[in-house]
């Protein structure tokens, strides 16, 4: 009789494992929470050297400006900013973004430097030799949160270097 029993309890524990299983794999087809596939509503980019002929110096002068940010449907934010100089590095993350036609203001945290906020902004001018170059702004630092959504009025500068994305 304690064979049978264990024979018994075995196919039961046999049986709630495969349940189990096949409970787990069913919960991977079914759709994710709507937040985590919200849809993409812009996509902005930017990769240029810096903005120094703009301003009658050499290319590379202010060494590197590179950002990424996605804007989705629920209102989420997330990017990344780098903007490097002979002053000093800003990497920051970009939790605020806001495209008008072709331009796209972005702000966020500075993660390098404790309590600092950045703002800066982006022009795409289109990707043909006839079109206008590309544009981007300095990065401004400073000790109070910045808000991008109101289109603070920044400088612009030529980066034909560069390459600007704002989708």
């Amino acid at each position: 009789m304690p064979n049978v029993i264990r024979k018994t309890t075995a196919r039961r524990s046999l049986g709630v494992a495969l349940a189990l299983a096949i409970g787990a794999f069913a919960t991977l087809l079914l759709p994710v929470d709507a937040s985590a596939t919200s849809p993409v509503v812009h996509r902005v980019s930017a990769g240029t050297p810096d903005g120094c002929r703009a301003v009658g110096a050499h290319p590379g002068c202010d060494r590197n400006y590179t950002l990424t940010a996605t804007e989705y449907a629920d209102g989420s934010v997330v990017g990344e900013l780098i903007d490097s100089s002979p002053f000093g590095n800003v990497h920051g993350v970009i939790d605020c973004l806001v495209v008008e036609g072709n331009q796209a203001w972005l702000s966020g945290e500075v993660t390098n430097i404790p309590d600092l906020y950045f703002v800066t902004s982006v022009v795409d001018n289109g990707t043909s030799a006839n079109d206008p170059v590309d544009q981007i702004s300095f990065t401004d630092v400073e000790h109070d949160p910045q808000d991008c959504s109101t289109q603070p009025d920044v400088t612009l500068l030529d980066v034909p270097e560069g390459q600007v994305k704002v989708s």
